[in-house]
């Protein structure tokens, strides 16, 4: 019993308790009573300067044989796991950071088992600590390839939606260019129009980057577009996003035709007829075409104007 006392009175009790009380921090946990009180004790018993002085002097439950040889080898696990901290610190950061998505289910899984498991294996049963480390690698290579994997399906949807990304953007320029105008306020006015565009230019934007294993690794996410694989499902939505806009505009566009019908531009007849066929076919290029910052300032000037 003499070698264990001297074995806990040459550890840094006070490192293990704060390396402890890091993880659990990072890891959105508390530390465990039981852990908070083995270490108080662990911390008492190196106040002693002999071995015979914690026999004579300590609570006769603390120098227990039994006792200590079980505190003995959680406080080696314990260090032994600070030894390693930055492993541990990465593993614990990257569960807690790394958003899969429900559509994921088996990595979610993985993931929501792991994060359960991790303060267990610390505070409880640091004698798991490699095999935990050997499970999450396992997670951490299939979170990669499937990160690589929907990055790169992510790209080519975004490729294939490009002209009616283009065409929605196009849709809501024209809305907010025609919403200053007074009469047309009421009909082309759509509520949050701006987060619409910033939705669109964060969601559906073409990343021109290939990250590798080791990028994803390392950032848990690409280092250029920074989307978590949560949010790649968001252009599974386009269609449902551009269909919002759809009535807004044209709702826009018949009030538009509607106010010019009656109005004469000088030599513009050709353009509002255009723009009538355009509008009329939902022909998103020529109306775009048409609405010229020429025509669009004659526009607003006779419409504001009541001519």
């Amino acid at each position: 019993m003499e070698s264990i006392f001297k074995k806990i009175a040459d550890m840094n009790i006070d490192n293990i308790a704060n390396k402890l009380f890091y993880l659990a921090q990072i890891s959105n946990v508390d530390v465990p009573n039981k852990v908070i009180t083995l270490l108080d004790i662990a911390s008492e018993i190196k106040k002693y300067d002999s071995y015979e002085s914690f026999i004579s002097k300590s609570p006769d439950e603390i120098k227990d044989p039994e006792f200590l040889v079980n505190m003995y080898d959680m406080l080696r696990w314990w260090d032994y796991i600070v030894q390693g901290i930055e492993k541990f610190k990465y593993m614990a950061k990257f569960l807690q950071t790394v958003r899969v998505g429900a559509e994921n289910s088996e990595l979610e899984l993985l993931q929501d088992s792991l994060k359960t498991l991790f303060p267990t294996v610390i505070f409880s049963q640091p004698h798991r600590a490699d095999e935990f480390e050997t499970r999450f690698e396992e997670f951490a290579r299939k979170y990669a390839k499937k990160y690589l994997q929907i990055h790169q399906e992510h790209n080519n949807k975004i490729r294939s939606l490009q002209p009616q990304i283009d065409d929605l953007i196009h849709k809501i320029t024209i809305m907010e260019e025609l919403s200053c105008i007074d009469i047309l306020k009421p009909y082309c006015t759509v509520p949050d129009i701006q987060n619409v565009r910033i939705a669109i230019i964060k969601d559906f934007s073409l990343c021109d980057y290939s990250p590798s294993e080791d990028d994803i690794l390392k950032h848990f996410v690409c280092p250029k577009c920074k989307f978590s694989l949560a949010d790649f499902y968001n252009t599974m939505q386009f269609d449902e996003l551009n269909s919002s806009i759809e009535p807004a505009f044209q709702k826009c566009m018949r009030a538009l035709v509607s106010n010019l019908s009656t109005k004469i531009i000088d030599s513009e007849e050709n353009a509002i007829d255009a723009l009538v066929k355009a509008v009329s076919v939902s022909d998103v290029d020529a109306i775009k075409n048409i609405f010229s910052g020429k025509f669009l300032e004659k526009v607003k000037e006779l419409l504001d104007n009541g001519r």
